[in-house]
């Protein structure tokens, strides 16, 4: 992986993956009830691997959980089908656009239990739910991959590789999160469909959030493979970051700094294509300034980090730098 988006590389780290899906699921239930690898880069295939990983680390394994697991993705192999992606956003890209799938469902919860338990935190995302995707929603959404097609068709097509699924949420507390247990959905707050009181159109805002957590979902594919962080480097401090208000893994600052400069790249390549106003300028100096913070922060714990993600930070760096 690299900061500028690569299409080919991500289908090989999608690959590789859904292999290991397969891997975890042949283990529990056998080859014969789990379908091929193409099949299972679906989120719910990679809900269920997860939940097979922690059956196994559990010591729970028996033939009653063996059964619970195939008929559970037998019954995922079947919603697959039926939710095919027949949803075109894009001349490029067909995604999914579901309603409240129990994979999903679930991750929300998780995700709110999480802003609840940050120290100092006043609010609550307990009422946000999957969204529905009406005819309003849906244009606008195919007007935010116009834009993107159009500024950055690179990045648009390393979303078409990795993202199976974009998840509305309906509520406050959540404006958006990416969850490695159902790797390939962005979720994202249907807000930022919406101009924004600032001016901040809702084409741009919502390009803004498919390449931030689309980003966020290519990092966590890529790591498997060739990880950005040192073995040890779990046990490091928790660090201060741009994005977050509570101190946050160095693996969380690695993956923003990453994002940031991506997300500052896109509002560039939007005044390119013609998406001014003060509004589009503004964001862009706020992601510039808080990418570069980051990038100070990563320097400063660079004996944490592999050589690949040594690589990665400097040229992100080099990417935010060049903008100051």
């Amino acid at each position: 992986m690299r900061v500028a988006p690569e299409a080919q590389s991500a289908e090989r780290d999608e690959q590789h993956l859904a292999r290991l899906v397969r891997g975890r699921l042949t283990e529990l239930i056998g080859p014969d009830s789990v379908p091929p690898a193409s099949a299972l880069r679906h989120p719910a295939f990679h809900s269920l691997a997860h939940a097979a990983q922690r059956a196994a680390r559990r010591g729970d394994v028996n033939a009653g959980v063996r059964g619970r697991f195939t008929a559970e993705t037998a019954a995922a192999a079947t919603r697959v089908v039926a939710t095919a992606f027949t949803e075109k956003v894009h001349d490029l890209w067909q995604v999914g656009l579901p309603g409240p799938e129990r994979h999903l469902t679930a991750s929300v919860r998780r995700a709110a239990a999480q802003v609840a338990a940050v120290p100092g935190r006043t609010t609550t995302a307990d009422e946000v739910v999957i969204g529905a995707w009406n005819d309003d929603r849906r244009a606008a959404l195919r007007a935010s991959c116009r834009l993107l097609g159009a500024a950055w068709p690179e990045m648009l097509a390393e979303l078409a590789v990795v993202l199976r699924q974009i998840a509305l949420l309906d509520g406050h507390g959540l404006e958006g999160f990416t969850d490695f247990t159902v790797h390939g959905v962005v979720f994202v707050n249907s807000e930022r469909l919406e101009d924004a009181q600032d001016g901040l159109p809702g084409s741009v805002r919502f390009a803004e959030a498919l390449v931030h957590e689309g980003t966020h979902n290519r990092c966590n594919a890529a790591a498997v493979a060739e990880p950005f962080l040192l073995p040890d480097s779990g046990a490091s401090p928790l660090v201060q970051t741009p994005l977050r208000a509570d101190p946050r893994p160095l693996s969380g600052l690695f993956q923003q700094v990453i994002v940031l400069a991506r997300s500052m790249e896109f509002y560039d390549r939007a005044l390119r294509a013609g998406a001014n106003g003060d509004a589009v300028r503004e964001r862009r100096a706020v992601l510039a300034e808080q990418g570069r913070k980051g990038v100070v922060t990563m320097r400063a714990h660079a004996d944490s980090i592999t050589v690949h993600g040594h690589s990665m930070v400097e040229e992100a760096a080099a990417l935010l730098e060049r903008s100051a």
